[in-house]
């Protein structure tokens, strides 16, 4: 498969999204994707999440990271786990994708 230069660094650039909060993942994900109306889709419902994690007081506990990388065909866009900020027995909270 052959992508363009202009795919390859935007790949690049996303797969670097981690925070040390899910709020500061959020807001470099906006603003990596501020053209892409598709993309900023996506960025809504990781808010809707870091909204529940919130809800729960647990968004000070987790941080989003967009490194992850799924092999699972019926992922179509992009995808994402919830791990830990702090020391922890589990490595992931939460996973996902669309």
């Amino acid at each position: 498969m052959h992508l363009a230069v202009e795919c390859v660094d935007a790949l690049g650039a996303y797969l670097c999204i981690k925070g040390e909060c899910c709020e500061e993942t959020i807001t470099k994900l906006e603003r990596a994707f501020l053209h892409q109306s598709n993309a900023q889709r996506y960025v809504q419902e990781l808010r809707t999440l870091m909204r529940h994690l919130t809800t729960f007081r647990v968004n000070d506990m987790c941080a989003f990271d967009m490194s992850v990388v799924y092999d699972f065909p019926y992922h179509s866009g992009m995808v994402f786990r919830a791990v830990p900020r702090h020391d922890s027995p589990v490595d992931c909270i939460a996973a996902g994708g669309r």
